[in-house]
């Protein structure tokens, strides 16, 4: 009776903490629109689709092709220089975008999962890591 007792309260503690751990999809993208629509949404639009030559998309963007990484760069570096997405070419600068952590992580899993990109969601650990390898000083 003990030893079922243990394994009962050992298996609810698992899974609490299970549960606990794994990230709220709804809540991450109702805060990455509200991220996007305050810092992105004016150059690369509500739809993601961008204003062509000018601003490039991120809906289906070749760009980007599911590398979360790309939007890390984009975001804490930002762009210069041309580039071309999606067949078309660019050449407006994009400046770095201060932000958060969770609100970087919000806003790539938004762009990641919006407008038919497939990606996953992205947490502030996966940003904080990224941004001890990759950022700029």
């Amino acid at each position: 009776m003990k030893k079922m007792m243990i394994l009962a309260i050992t298996l609810a503690f698992a899974l609490s903490v299970q549960t606990e751990a794994k990230p709220n999809k709804k809540k991450i993208m109702k805060m990455g629109e509200k991220v996007y629509l305050t810092h992105c949404a004016a150059c690369h639009q509500v739809t993601g689709l961008g204003i062509p030559s000018v601003f490039p998309p991120l809906a289906k963007s070749d760009y980007i092709d599911g590398d979360v990484n790309v939007i890390f760069n984009s975001i804490f570096n930002g762009n210069e220089g041309e580039m071309t997405v999606n067949g078309v070419k660019y050449n407006t600068p994009m400046p770095p975008v201060a932000l958060k952590d969770k609100e970087a992580a919000a806003v790539a899993t938004y762009i990641m999962n919006s407008w038919g990109n497939k990606g996953k969601i992205y947490g502030p650990k996966k940003v904080k890591k990224w941004k001890k390898k990759n950022l700029k000083k």
